[in-house]
């Protein structure tokens, strides 16, 4: 049946109202979250795959190939966390000019990186990093030293 012109506004209203009013657990459909397109930057060494990226957050897949090492850079503002999903990576933190303290991460453990440590990545074997970070900015990150083919002791 045909509904009349005051019958379409009417619903409208109705229809309006009950999606502008928060619903009894206070979301209304403006909190609906919506979709997040991947992004895949394909490196040297393997991929950075951004996963989810916010406002307040950012977390990435990085895979490296053995024997390849990230550029060495800091962060002003940005603080990171790697998760080694699978393999071994080392981070290397550098205290000062070519001063470099080594730690090695294994699959199933976290590394916590304070933003304003200089860093970088070097894979002993494939690797596969799940990084978790304050919002993520390219304004953000102060390279130092370019990556590339590690030909120092993997171990």
């Amino acid at each position: 049946s045909e509904i009349d012109e005051e019958g379409q506004d009417k619903l409208a209203a109705k229809e309006n109202e009950r999606f502008n009013n928060r619903s009894k657990y206070g979301f209304s459909k403006f909190d609906i979250p919506l979709l997040f397109k991947l992004s895949q930057i394909d490196k040297p060494y393997g991929y950075i795959k951004t996963l989810a990226s916010t406002d307040l957050y950012c977390m990435k897949e990085i895979f490296m190939r053995k024997g390849w090492m990230s550029s060495l850079e800091y962060h002003v503002y940005k603080t990171e966390s790697y998760y080694v999903k699978d393999g071994i990576l080392r981070v290397q933190f550098c205290l000062e000019k070519k001063v470099f303290c080594p730690v090695m991460v294994m699959a199933g453990q976290t590394i916590d990186l304070p933003r304003g440590m200089m860093h970088r990545r070097i894979s002993v074997t494939d690797v596969t990093i799940l990084e978790v970070s304050t919002k993520d900015s390219n304004a953000d990150s102060h390279l130092v030293e370019e990556g590339g083919k590690f030909d120092g002791p993997i171990s």
